[in-house]
C-alpha cells in the first residue's frame, strides 16, 4: 500500500514539495555522491547520473496514482532550489515503513 504523498509541505525556510522534472540535474548529482548515499539502500544503477534521472522521472510519473511514491524534495523556501530529499516507504505487509 503506497504511502500518500503531499503536494507541498512548508517549514521555516524551507518547503517539502512533490519533485518536479527542474530538480533532475541536482537529484542525480545527490544520488551520484558516494559519501551521501552511502547508507541509502538505492542501487548502483541508481547511484548513476542516468539511473537516478530515470528513477526521479518515475517518481514523477508515478503522483496521483495507485502506484505513487512517497518522495519529496527539500526545497529552498526563498528560492525553491534543491536542497535534498525525503521520503518514505512501506516495505511489506508487515507494517515496516522505511524512511529516508
Amino acid at each position: 500500500m503506497p504511502l500518500p504523498c503531499p503536494d507541498l509541505l512548508p517549514g521555516e525556510g524551507f518547503t517539502l514539495r512533490r519533485h518536479r522534472p527542474a530538480d533532475r540535474e541536482a537529484f542525480a548529482a545527490f544520488l551520484t555522491d558516494p559519501e551521501a548515499t552511502r547508507h541509502m539502500a538505492f542501487t548502483a544503477e541508481q547511484k548513476t547520473a542516468q539511473g537516478a534521472r530515470s528513477m526521479l522521472d518515475h517518481v514523477i510519473s508515478a503522483y496521483g496514482t495507485e502506484h505513487e511514491v512517497l518522495s519529496l524534495t527539500i526545497a529552498d523556501a526563498a528560492d525553491d532550489s534543491y536542497l535534498g530529499s525525503v521520503g518514505g516507504t512501506a516495505t511489506g505487509t508487515d507494517g515496516v515503513v522505511e524512511i529516508y
